[in-house]
């Protein structure tokens, strides 16, 4: 059986190494370019619980360009952040720089720290990534007191995709349900079937999602969020036609959304955060009891 972790130090390292990376990873320290507005898209469903309580501990998983995640909930008045990755050599660099504030490295799938730690854990697209991601699940949720959160690819094959799939086979274009990373790691995807399982395996009963559609072209990195050349206008174009045109197929039912951000809740949540997280776009669920465990 083959666990890959080196692979992806890797991986980071040749942000710090390799000219073009260098410039990527430069990069991540701007909130004014198309792909810090990808990345803002997808962590505005934290903000639901960021206003009920900036003066809870969040800890982010998986956080390896220089604390971006930690960096966003820090802007977002958060006062206790903590950003942790397999390695802390880019974390590290972005303490130094004012961009984030505590930091540790941390396997995902064995986290060091005592159980409910942190009022909250954070992971965004880490998950997939992960040799054994089912672990580092139990891991946040083990150091989470109120609830664990994952932004992730949504896994189109147990999300109604049928038809989808049978589009993209009739347009001659692949329609692989499984695929693999440089790195040597199967990529996992999540769907909220799975979420509930493993949440039901463990006794925990609500859960909230939410989805939204996203569009990656490189270079997006390069681009200024606003203004810039025409070059850069039709790229912003792009980019959100595409976000558009997949919205309408998704109401169509023609295919499923691209991100999922799902909510792992450690007990009931309060009347008014089920309502904050409903008006922000989630479906709150309330798993069933196990009739055979007394509470």
């Amino acid at each position: 059986m083959r666990i890959a972790y080196d692979r992806h130090d890797l991986e980071w390292r040749r942000v710090l190494e390799d000219p073009e990376r260098q410039r990527v990873g430069e990069s991540w320290f701007s909130d004014d370019t198309l792909d810090a507005w990808r990345h803002r898209r997808m962590r505005s469903f934290l903000q639901p619980l960021i206003e009920r309580g900036r003066a809870k501990s969040w800890l982010t998983v998986g956080d390896g360009r220089f604390g971006t995640d930690a960096h966003h909930l820090i802007a977002a008045g958060v006062a206790d952040v903590t950003a942790t990755d397999l390695s802390d050599e880019l974390l590290r660099i972005g303490a130094e720089r004012g961009f984030i504030g505590k930091f540790a490295a941390q396997n995902a799938e064995a986290l060091t720290f005592p159980d409910e730690s942190f009022d909250f854990v954070y992971s965004k697209e880490c998950y997939h990534h992960l040799p054994r991601p089912y672990l580092a699940v139990y891991e946040m949720l083990r150091v989470c007191r109120e609830a664990a959160v994952l932004t992730e690819p949504n896994d189109p094959a147990a999300s109604g995709r049928r038809l989808f799939t049978a589009l993209k086979r009739l347009l001659g274009k692949p329609a692989d349900d499984h695929a693999f990373e440089p790195v040597g790691n199967y990529i996992y995807s999540m769907s909220e079937r799975e979420v509930e399982k493993l949440m039901l395996g463990v006794g925990l009963r609500y859960c909230a999602f939410a989805y939204m559609n996203d569009c990656y072209i490189e270079g997006v990195a390069f681009v200024p969020a606003s203004g810039g050349t025409p070059k850069d206008r039709r790229m912003r174009a792009k980019v959100k036609g595409v976000i558009a045109a997949k919205n309408a197929l998704c109401k169509l039912g023609l295919r499923p959304r691209d991100i999922v951000t799902a909510v792992l809740f450690k007990r009931k949540p309060d009347a008014a955060t089920m309502d904050a997280m409903r008006a922000a776009g989630f479906v709150v669920k309330e798993l069933p009891e196990n009739p055979y465990v007394k509470a």
